[in-house]
């Protein structure tokens, strides 16, 4: 799909939910304001540790590299360094997220 790829990119917002989870507002190449749904709390703490700041709150402004497939953020990774977070692994039937 046209715009898939490995993209550099700035975290322009992080939104909390109820379910811990949060949704981290995205902007690189052809799109602007990509919402990203972090679904796991573990996941959250993941992003934290590949962008190397220590609450969500410091995220905002921060560059990124994101790995994008089909159209959706499925992996996102420290801009520098080969650390990667992997949001979506598998996918079963339906599209649901395994």
């Amino acid at each position: 799909m046209k715009g898939d790829g490995i993209k550099n990119a700035i975290i322009e917002s992080v939104t909390g939910y109820r379910d811990d989870t949060i949704l981290l507002g995205l902007k690189y190449n052809e799109c602007q304001g990509q919402g990203c749904k972090v679904p796991k709390v573990e996941l959250v703490g993941k992003i934290l540790h590949i962008v190397e700041v220590d609450d969500r709150n410091e995220l905002i402004n921060k560059a990124v590299r994101v790995k994008v497939d089909n159209g959706l953020v499925k992996q996102i990774g420290n801009i520098i360094n080969n650390k990667w977070v992997v949001l979506y692994k598998d996918f079963i039937k339906g599209g649901e997220n395994a």
